[in-house]
């Protein structure tokens, strides 16, 4: 058996540290500099919830605006063809 079958590579994303570890293993902790994964992993979670919202309420604010120009623009359209 080949050493790539019997490895996998751990990277922190933190500090960007790469270790071999055994196939199926997961290391709770960066061994270079102590990133604890668990936690990593969750505030990823949590980063990425909030990205989600503020992408939500992005979308909301700019469907909003483009409803009050679309009022605005129904508006003048009727002024003009008072005038005409």
């Amino acid at each position: 058996m080949t050493k790539a079958n019997v490895v996998d590579y751990f990277f922190c994303p933190s500090c960007e540290h790469e270790e071999e570890i055994e196939r199926g293993t997961k290391l709770e902790q960066c061994s270079e500099c102590g990133l604890v994964i668990a936690k990593w992993e969750e505030k990823m979670k949590e980063e990425a919830e909030k990205e989600k919202i503020r992408r939500l309420m992005r979308d909301s604010r700019l469907q909003g605006d483009r409803q009050a120009e679309m009022e605005e623009k129904r508006k003048e359209l009727e002024r003009l063809q008072r005038l005409t």
